[in-house]
């Protein structure tokens, strides 16, 4: 990111660029099924696999203290995967959204912006749907966003294939 500032001065004004230093905050969208749910795909492989990569990230993010944000679809009763939220903390930030986005009627921008992050690492659950629609979303709002196919899932691995992550995010 850079930052422009226009400084005015007698004559044209001058343009300053300075870089913004990336502020990383990470979203895990919709994690509402245990290891045993067989709906549940892993896009790299199967589910355990999947689950064990978003651990151990979960974890690694607790270690460096940067923000995690839950985001639980209020039409599901199931809660986040237990072991997640043995990872972040009962007490973590769980956002509950109403809709495929997770930025809209949630809070969650709201949250960000107090945590001062620009750059949002998205995964989690459904990949061709509300990951989809809450990375766009993101993306619309000025965040640059990441994402890999191990910490995406879903329950279709025609609709959400693969080799066409790229095109899904």
């Amino acid at each position: 990111y850079r930052l422009i500032t226009m400084i005015k001065r007698k004559g044209a004004p001058k343009f300053r660029t300075q870089a913004i230093p990336p502020k990383f905050g990470f979203c895990l969208i919709d994690f509402q099924f245990e290891a045993e749910d067989r709906r549940v795909k892993s896009m790299d492989g199967t589910l355990g696999a999947g689950l064990e990569a978003v651990c151990r990230l979960l974890k690694f993010l607790r270690e460096k203290e940067i923000p995690i944000c839950v985001v639980e679809i209020t039409t599901i009763d199931t809660p986040t995967n237990s072991r997640v939220l043995d990872i972040v903390g009962r007490d973590a930030k769980i956002i509950r959204k109403t809709s495929l986005s997770a930025f809209e009627y949630s809070g969650l921008e709201e949250h960000l912006n107090r945590a001062k992050v620009n750059t949002l690492v998205i995964g989690g659950f459904n990949a061709a749907i509300c990951v989809k629609k809450t990375t766009l979303d993101a993306i619309i709002k000025g965040y640059e966003v990441w994402t890999t196919k191990e910490i995406l899932f879903t329950d279709n691995l025609v609709r959400a294939d693969p080799s066409r992550v790229q095109q899904i995010v």
